[in-house]
């Protein structure tokens, strides 16, 4: 690999071990920062297919972490991906995703100098992949290189490796999916930290679905409950909830609990989420690595609420549920 003029550590790296359905993931622990300036991004292929997501994290040292997570539909092997300089996903007749524009390059760098070059992302032979990285190269925060600039930016993934050295894109061929980055809403401050922590253990670590999930959305949700009248636990993985053995990847995944029941939070995944409930006024955040809990309201009325996700791009990507309070 080219040296790079500018600081990228790639932090997330996979392990060569399997468990059934799903990759191991190895991290390395990182310092965790006071607050994050946040933004997302839902991955998509050219016939609208959500392939996974992206988030971005700006911590006090200006420093941002990316996390990528593709839950399925990509070819196996090594892909280009990029930040690109228009906020647009629309396709030409001849080329996908060109209303992107090129490489996002504020500085006017050759390639693999750019400040949007994130190098590869590995697809594993079921067409998942996930991929972490810090850089200092760009910003969320406004500045002569932010990605929030007048018209926006884009990540996107390529058909074929970047080769880390020819202009303008290292030989990475056509775009095969793309996600428009946005700043999270009210560019909020949430806390967490940007990079990873160690799996608590190989019986539930941080994954990505299966191939042969369902699409997102489309069976029909499971009832759960609380019925030892303890606290259930609904974990959040790295674009999903699991609980008692489902998986949201599968279909939303329905709460069933008492007004004053506990809900037990675990994070096990790669990004921050949070357990949103509009209606019952819950916004919980899910730092990676730890658990939180939520009680709900003892004198909440009986009937339906919807749970979700709101980090930039979580919720479209199924992190939304049901929660029925009795």
């Amino acid at each position: 690999m080219n040296p790079r003029s500018l600081v990228l550590t790639v932090v997330l790296v996979f392990a060569l071990a399997w468990l059934p359905g799903r990759a191991l993931i190895d991290a390395r622990q990182a310092t965790p920062v006071s607050g994050l300036l946040t933004a997302g991004a839902t991955l998509t292929a050219t016939d609208g297919t959500i392939l996974g997501t992206a988030t971005l994290a700006e911590g006090d040292d200006a420093r941002v972490t990316v996390t990528v997570t593709v839950l399925q539909g990509l070819p196996p092997g090594e892909h280009g991906i990029h930040l690109h300089e228009v906020g647009a996903c629309e396709s030409a007749a001849d080329e996908p995703f060109a209303s992107a524009g090129d490489h996002f390059n504020p500085t006017g760098e050759a390639h693999p100098n750019h400040a949007g070059d994130l190098g590869n992302i590995a697809v594993m032979a079921n067409g998942s992949a996930q991929l972490q990285l810090t850089t200092d190269r760009f910003t969320l925060s406004p500045g002569p290189t932010s990605l929030q600039d007048a018209d926006g930016s884009a990540l996107l993934i390529h058909e074929g490796r970047d080769d880390e050295q020819t202009d303008p894109s290292g030989n990475s061929g056509g775009r095969i999916a793309c996600g428009v980055i946005e700043l999270g809403e009210g560019s909020a401050e949430v806390e967490g930290t940007p990079v990873v922590s160690p799996l608590a253990s190989p019986a539930a670590p941080s994954g990505v679905p299966a191939v042969d999930a369902s699409p997102v959305g489309s069976p029909a949700a499971s009832p759960a409950s609380d019925s030892a009248g303890g606290p259930i636990t609904l974990e959040g993985y790295d674009i999903g909830w699991r609980y008692d053995g489902q998986d949201s990847a599968n279909g939303p995944i329905a709460l069933t609990v008492a007004a004053g029941a506990t809900i037990s939070l675990p994070n096990v995944g790669v990004a921050p989420h949070n357990f949103v409930v509009d209606a019952l006024g819950i916004n919980q955040d899910m730092p990676v690595g730890q658990t939180v809990e939520v009680t709900i309201p003892a004198d909440a009325a009986p009937g339906d609420y919807e749970y979700y996700c709101d980090v930039p791009g979580h919720e479209p990507a199924g992190m939304v549920g049901t929660l029925t309070i009795r």
